[in-house]
């Protein structure tokens, strides 16, 4: 059963879903470029009783971000802190934090990133500031 309150078939008396039926609940793939995959936030299965589904809370889905390492490595920066899945994808109301490869480098920006629902925030990546190297002169 596809996880949006409209799909859901109508719980009554008319007993288009019958009292009693039990339907298990699974977020649709995501249709975004950016994300890959949902999660289930909420029970997973609802329960028809008297033309009231239970529990009365629906559940929803959450789109994961999908985590361009390649970029990352362009941008000279490296996780240092993360809750990724599969190396990749990062789950809606988890973040990640990055550091400058290079250690003699200084991050501006905000060094870490959250995945809000398919999107990272912030949009934009931090910059690593290289320290001038003293001549040896």
């Amino acid at each position: 059963m596809v996880c949006s309150r409209d799909a859901l078939p109508t719980c009554s008396p008319q007993h288009v879903i019958p009292s009693g039926a039990t339907l298990r609940l699974a977020c649709q793939n995501s249709t975004s470029v950016s994300t890959v995959g949902a999660d289930l936030y909420g029970m997973d299965r609802m329960h028809c009783d008297n033309g009231q589904w239970q529990p009365a809370d629906f559940p929803v889905c959450f789109d994961r971000c999908l985590i361009d390492h390649h970029k990352l490595n362009f941008s000279g920066l490296n996780i240092s802190d993360g809750q990724l899945t599969g190396g990749n994808t990062l789950r809606s109301g988890y973040s990640f934090t990055v550091e400058c490869k290079d250690l003699d480098a200084t991050l501006m920006g905000l060094g870490t990133l959250y995945c809000l629902d398919g999107e990272l925030v912030p949009s934009t990546l931090p910059i690593c500031i290289p320290h001038g190297k003293p001549d040896a002169n």
